[in-house]
Protein backbone atom coordinates (compact mmCIF):
# COMPACT_ATOMS: atom_id res chain seq x y z
CA UNK A 1 0.00 0.00 0.00
CA UNK A 2 3.17 2.61 0.59
CA UNK A 3 4.55 1.43 -3.16
CA UNK A 4 0.87 2.57 -4.53
CA UNK A 5 0.42 5.40 -2.33
CA UNK A 6 4.10 6.87 -3.61
CA UNK A 7 2.83 5.67 -7.12
CA UNK A 8 -0.24 8.36 -6.96
CA UNK A 9 1.86 11.16 -5.07
CA UNK A 10 4.24 11.03 -8.40
CA UNK A 11 1.54 11.04 -10.73
CA UNK A 12 -0.09 14.11 -8.48
CA UNK A 13 3.18 15.98 -8.79
CA UNK A 14 2.84 15.66 -12.76
CA UNK A 15 -0.29 16.06 -13.73
CA UNK A 16 0.26 19.82 -11.12
CA UNK A 17 2.84 20.72 -12.77
CA UNK A 18 1.95 19.85 -16.40
CA UNK A 19 -0.90 22.84 -15.21
CA UNK A 20 2.02 24.93 -14.12
CA UNK A 21 3.37 24.46 -17.62
CA UNK A 22 0.02 25.12 -19.56
CA UNK A 23 -0.91 27.96 -17.56
CA UNK A 24 -4.10 26.11 -15.90
CA UNK A 25 -3.34 25.78 -12.19
CA UNK A 26 -6.42 26.55 -10.17
CA UNK A 27 -5.67 29.87 -9.20
CA UNK A 28 -5.69 30.30 -13.26
CA UNK A 29 -8.58 28.53 -14.00
CA UNK A 30 -10.86 30.13 -11.04
CA UNK A 31 -9.45 33.89 -12.65
CA UNK A 32 -7.43 34.09 -9.02
CA UNK A 33 -4.27 35.84 -8.54
CA UNK A 34 -1.31 33.70 -7.74
CA UNK A 35 -0.77 34.91 -3.68
CA UNK A 36 -5.15 33.71 -3.34
CA UNK A 37 -3.94 30.16 -0.47
CA UNK A 38 -6.81 27.73 0.16
CA UNK A 39 -7.62 26.85 -3.35
CA UNK A 40 -9.57 24.09 -3.64
CA UNK A 41 -11.39 23.51 -6.97
CA UNK A 42 -12.54 25.97 -9.84
CA UNK A 43 -14.78 26.35 -12.49
CA UNK A 44 -14.05 26.84 -16.10
CA UNK A 45 -15.75 26.50 -19.37
CA UNK A 46 -14.62 25.45 -22.98
CA UNK A 47 -17.71 26.26 -25.01
CA UNK A 48 -20.79 24.10 -24.46
CA UNK A 49 -18.77 22.06 -22.07
CA UNK A 50 -17.98 23.10 -18.28
CA UNK A 51 -14.86 22.05 -16.17
CA UNK A 52 -15.36 21.52 -12.90
CA UNK A 53 -12.19 20.85 -11.05
CA UNK A 54 -11.97 19.49 -7.36
CA UNK A 55 -8.20 19.32 -6.21
CA UNK A 56 -9.54 18.38 -2.35
CA UNK A 57 -13.55 17.31 -0.86
CA UNK A 58 -14.58 19.68 2.35
CA UNK A 59 -17.33 21.60 3.32
CA UNK A 60 -17.76 24.60 4.80
CA UNK A 61 -17.79 23.93 8.34
CA UNK A 62 -19.10 27.45 9.95
CA UNK A 63 -23.06 27.14 9.63
CA UNK A 64 -23.29 30.74 9.41
CA UNK A 65 -20.80 31.91 6.43
CA UNK A 66 -23.29 31.25 4.16
CA UNK A 67 -22.70 30.15 0.18
CA UNK A 68 -20.16 33.53 -1.13
CA UNK A 69 -20.24 33.29 -4.72
CA UNK A 70 -16.96 35.13 -5.37
CA UNK A 71 -14.85 32.71 -3.56
CA UNK A 72 -16.72 29.44 -4.76
CA UNK A 73 -13.46 27.92 -4.94
CA UNK A 74 -12.92 27.46 -0.99
CA UNK A 75 -15.13 24.72 0.11
CA UNK A 76 -16.57 21.42 -2.61
CA UNK A 77 -20.18 22.80 -1.59
CA UNK A 78 -20.16 26.64 -2.86
CA UNK A 79 -18.27 25.35 -6.21
CA UNK A 80 -21.08 23.03 -6.67
CA UNK A 81 -23.58 25.64 -5.65
CA UNK A 82 -21.61 27.75 -8.27
CA UNK A 83 -21.71 25.26 -11.01
CA UNK A 84 -25.51 24.04 -10.77
CA UNK A 85 -25.91 28.05 -11.37
CA UNK A 86 -23.58 28.24 -14.12
CA UNK A 87 -24.62 24.97 -16.00
CA UNK A 88 -28.27 26.19 -16.18
CA UNK A 89 -27.61 30.08 -16.74
CA UNK A 90 -25.17 29.07 -19.41
CA UNK A 91 -26.72 26.27 -21.51
CA UNK A 92 -24.14 24.17 -20.53
CA UNK A 93 -24.61 20.57 -22.84
CA UNK A 94 -21.20 18.53 -20.75
CA UNK A 95 -19.76 18.53 -17.44
CA UNK A 96 -16.21 17.48 -16.59
CA UNK A 97 -15.62 16.96 -13.40
CA UNK A 98 -11.62 16.68 -13.08
CA UNK A 99 -10.36 14.31 -10.53
CA UNK A 100 -7.21 14.07 -11.81
CA UNK A 101 -5.14 15.46 -9.37
CA UNK A 102 -7.74 14.81 -6.12
CA UNK A 103 -6.16 12.89 -3.37
CA UNK A 104 -8.83 12.58 -1.28
CA UNK A 105 -11.01 15.01 1.51
CA UNK A 106 -14.12 14.33 3.65
CA UNK A 107 -16.68 11.83 3.03
CA UNK A 108 -19.62 14.48 3.50
CA UNK A 109 -18.17 16.67 0.30
CA UNK A 110 -17.94 13.63 -1.78
CA UNK A 111 -21.21 12.49 -1.20
CA UNK A 112 -22.78 16.25 -1.94
CA UNK A 113 -20.83 15.95 -5.55
CA UNK A 114 -22.22 12.16 -5.87
CA UNK A 115 -26.09 13.61 -4.91
CA UNK A 116 -25.55 16.45 -7.38
CA UNK A 117 -25.06 14.26 -10.10
CA UNK A 118 -26.41 11.11 -9.51
CA UNK A 119 -29.72 12.23 -7.52
CA UNK A 120 -28.48 10.52 -4.58
CA UNK A 121 -25.36 9.75 -2.30
CA UNK A 122 -24.58 5.89 -1.71
CA UNK A 123 -22.41 5.12 1.83
CA UNK A 124 -21.96 1.36 1.32
CA UNK A 125 -19.48 0.65 4.07
CA UNK A 126 -17.66 -2.66 5.98
CA UNK A 127 -17.05 -2.92 9.34
CA UNK A 128 -13.66 -4.93 8.99
CA UNK A 129 -13.91 -5.75 12.76
CA UNK A 130 -17.35 -7.21 12.79
CA UNK A 131 -18.42 -7.64 9.37
CA UNK A 132 -21.42 -6.11 9.18
CA UNK A 133 -22.13 -3.71 6.23
CA UNK A 134 -24.13 -0.19 6.35
CA UNK A 135 -26.23 1.42 3.56
CA UNK A 136 -27.30 4.48 3.63
CA UNK A 137 -28.51 7.07 0.73
CA UNK A 138 -28.73 10.70 0.79
CA UNK A 139 -29.49 13.76 -0.75
CA UNK A 140 -28.20 17.26 -0.59
CA UNK A 141 -30.60 20.43 -0.92
CA UNK A 142 -27.76 21.71 -3.79
CA UNK A 143 -29.64 25.36 -4.22
CA UNK A 144 -30.29 25.60 -0.28
CA UNK A 145 -34.30 26.08 -1.00
CA UNK A 146 -34.92 24.07 1.83
CA UNK A 147 -36.31 21.12 -0.55
CA UNK A 148 -35.65 18.46 -2.74
CA UNK A 149 -36.06 18.92 -6.22
CA UNK A 150 -34.66 19.20 -9.70
CA UNK A 151 -32.99 22.13 -9.49
CA UNK A 152 -30.65 20.10 -7.09
CA UNK A 153 -29.41 17.90 -9.49
CA UNK A 154 -27.03 18.56 -13.12
CA UNK A 155 -29.99 18.86 -15.86
CA UNK A 156 -30.68 15.19 -17.12
CA UNK A 157 -30.38 16.35 -20.68
CA UNK A 158 -26.42 17.60 -19.90
CA UNK A 159 -23.88 14.87 -20.23
CA UNK A 160 -21.38 14.19 -17.61
CA UNK A 161 -17.54 12.95 -17.83
CA UNK A 162 -14.92 12.45 -14.97
CA UNK A 163 -11.36 12.75 -15.52
CA UNK A 164 -9.55 10.31 -13.27
CA UNK A 165 -6.10 9.25 -12.78
CA UNK A 166 -3.75 7.00 -10.12
CA UNK A 167 -3.84 9.91 -8.25
CA UNK A 168 -7.37 10.05 -7.59
CA UNK A 169 -7.34 8.55 -4.53
CA UNK A 170 -8.88 7.50 -1.19
CA UNK A 171 -12.14 9.96 -1.80
CA UNK A 172 -11.32 11.16 -4.92
CA UNK A 173 -11.62 7.44 -5.94
CA UNK A 174 -14.98 6.95 -4.18
CA UNK A 175 -16.67 9.87 -6.04
CA UNK A 176 -15.63 7.53 -9.42
CA UNK A 177 -16.57 4.19 -8.43
CA UNK A 178 -19.78 5.51 -7.35
CA UNK A 179 -20.71 7.58 -10.82
CA UNK A 180 -19.87 4.15 -12.39
CA UNK A 181 -22.31 2.34 -10.12
CA UNK A 182 -25.34 4.92 -10.15
CA UNK A 183 -24.66 7.47 -12.85
CA UNK A 184 -24.21 7.31 -16.74
CA UNK A 185 -20.91 8.84 -16.29
CA UNK A 186 -18.08 8.56 -19.09
CA UNK A 187 -14.39 8.39 -17.63
CA UNK A 188 -11.84 10.40 -19.42
CA UNK A 189 -7.52 9.38 -18.34
CA UNK A 190 -6.61 6.39 -16.67
CA UNK A 191 -7.49 4.38 -13.81
CA UNK A 192 -8.45 5.94 -10.58
CA UNK A 193 -5.71 5.23 -7.52
CA UNK A 194 -8.15 2.92 -5.46
CA UNK A 195 -8.22 3.61 -1.40
CA UNK A 196 -11.36 2.47 -0.09
CA UNK A 197 -11.10 2.74 3.84
CA UNK A 198 -12.00 6.12 5.81
CA UNK A 199 -9.09 7.77 7.44
CA UNK A 200 -8.64 7.85 11.61
CA UNK A 201 -6.30 10.66 13.28
CA UNK A 202 -5.45 9.32 16.64
CA UNK A 203 -3.24 12.51 18.71
CA UNK A 204 -1.03 10.77 20.32
CA UNK A 205 2.79 12.24 19.74
CA UNK A 206 4.54 13.59 22.60
CA UNK A 207 4.91 17.27 21.02
CA UNK A 208 1.56 17.12 20.31
CA UNK A 209 0.77 15.93 16.51
CA UNK A 210 -0.92 13.18 15.49
CA UNK A 211 -0.64 9.96 12.99
CA UNK A 212 -3.18 9.57 10.27
CA UNK A 213 -4.12 5.70 9.87
CA UNK A 214 -6.82 4.10 7.16
CA UNK A 215 -10.10 2.74 10.16
CA UNK A 216 -11.79 -0.23 9.70
CA UNK A 217 -14.43 1.14 7.01
CA UNK A 218 -14.34 -0.21 3.92
CA UNK A 219 -16.11 0.95 0.75
CA UNK A 220 -17.46 -1.54 -0.73
CA UNK A 221 -19.07 -1.77 -4.23
CA UNK A 222 -22.59 -1.84 -5.00
CA UNK A 223 -23.03 -5.54 -5.73
CA UNK A 224 -21.02 -6.67 -2.90
CA UNK A 225 -23.68 -9.44 -1.87
CA UNK A 226 -23.15 -11.25 -5.59
CA UNK A 227 -19.48 -10.20 -6.32
CA UNK A 228 -17.74 -11.82 -3.17
CA UNK A 229 -17.91 -8.47 -0.86
CA UNK A 230 -15.57 -6.20 -3.37
CA UNK A 231 -14.38 -3.41 -2.40
CA UNK A 232 -13.49 -0.19 -4.52
CA UNK A 233 -10.06 -0.57 -4.24
CA UNK A 234 -9.62 -1.68 -7.97
CA UNK A 235 -10.54 1.81 -9.10
CA UNK A 236 -12.11 3.27 -12.26
CA UNK A 237 -11.09 2.71 -15.70
CA UNK A 238 -10.76 5.37 -18.70
CA UNK A 239 -14.08 3.99 -21.22
CA UNK A 240 -14.39 6.97 -23.41
CA UNK A 241 -10.78 8.74 -23.19
CA UNK A 242 -7.79 7.10 -22.43
CA UNK A 243 -4.97 9.47 -21.70
CA UNK A 244 -1.18 8.38 -21.37
CA UNK A 245 0.48 8.91 -18.23
CA UNK A 246 4.24 9.46 -19.81
CA UNK A 247 5.65 12.84 -19.71
CA UNK A 248 4.66 13.66 -23.11
CA UNK A 249 1.21 12.43 -23.09
CA UNK A 250 0.03 13.77 -19.23
CA UNK A 251 -0.05 16.96 -20.54
CA UNK A 252 -2.97 16.14 -22.18
CA UNK A 253 -5.00 16.12 -18.49
CA UNK A 254 -4.85 19.59 -19.41
CA UNK A 255 -5.51 20.04 -22.81
CA UNK A 256 -9.40 21.16 -22.15
CA UNK A 257 -9.73 21.89 -25.91
CA UNK A 258 -8.91 18.42 -26.98
CA UNK A 259 -10.80 16.64 -24.21
CA UNK A 260 -14.03 18.66 -25.95
CA UNK A 261 -12.93 17.63 -29.46
CA UNK A 262 -13.43 14.18 -28.29
CA UNK A 263 -16.36 14.99 -26.26
CA UNK A 264 -17.72 16.48 -29.57
CA UNK A 265 -16.29 13.88 -31.96
CA UNK A 266 -18.60 11.15 -30.25
CA UNK A 267 -21.71 12.83 -30.55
Amino acid sequence: KAEQRNYTLSINKKILKAREEANMTLNELAGLDPEVEDVKGAYSEVGDTAFVTFDEFDLNVIPELGHVESQYYLHTDWLVKYANKKIRDDNIKNVVIDLSANGGGIVIAEEFIESWICGSAHSIEKNMVDGSVTEMTFKADVDGNGKHDSNDYIPSDVKVYCMVSPSSFSCGNLLPSRLKEFSNTKFIGDRSGGGCCTLEQYRYLPVGGFLTLSSWHNSMTKDWRTNGGKNIDDGVEADFYKIGLDDASIKDFCDYEKIVSKIHEAK
